[in-house]
Order: structure tokens, then sequence, then C-alpha cells
């Protein structure tokens, strides 16, 4: 399994345009752009393939927020204290 990490936003599409990934783990506290806009740029542009997407946050969200989130991400979690075990369950079955 090869793994990218970039630091903004606008790496983060840049990448997407380049490369096709099997999942994407972001948070929603981005340089550039919130977590959202992100998301919304990347169903906007054709060039962009859409992989699976995990939102991992620290943020605790409203239920219009998470509503939001779910048209593009398929899985949301919290951080906190089973969060890191969660977090490797979600990404484990989008690779597989």
């Amino acid at each position: 399994m090869e793994e990218e990490c970039v630091a903004t936003a606008c790496d983060a599409l840049q990448r997407l345009r380049e490369h096709t990934f099997d999942c994407m783990g972001m948070d929603l506290h981005l340089p550039e752009l919130s977590g959202q806009d992100l998301l919304e740029r990347m169903t906007a542009e054709e060039a962009i393939s859409f992989p699976p997407v995990i939102v991992y946050t620290g943020h605790a969200l409203s239920l219009d927020e998470e509503q939001r989130l779910r048209r593009f991400s398929r899985s949301i979690i919290v951080k906190g204290v089973r969060s890191p075990e969660r977090l490797l369950d979600e990404v484990t079955l989008f690779l597989h």
C-alpha cells in the first residue's frame, strides 16, 4: 500500500488530478479551504477521481454539518479514545 500525504487542500486537489487513490482520509480543518469546500471542489472538477473519503476530525459536528458531509464521505470519525482503531478498521475496509 502506497501512502501520500499533503499539507494543503490545493496540494490534495493537484494530487487527485494526477493519480487515482483507493481511499482518502482528511480532517475538516485545512489550510486554504475547509474540508467541506475541498469535497465540493472535488465533486465539481471532472478531472478529479473521487476516492472513498474518511473524514477524521476533532471538530464536533452539528447535525447539518454531518448531513452535508455524508453526501461526499463514506465514513465520519470524530477523534476520541477509540477513534484510532475505528480509523484503521475503515481504511482496511476500503482497501480490501
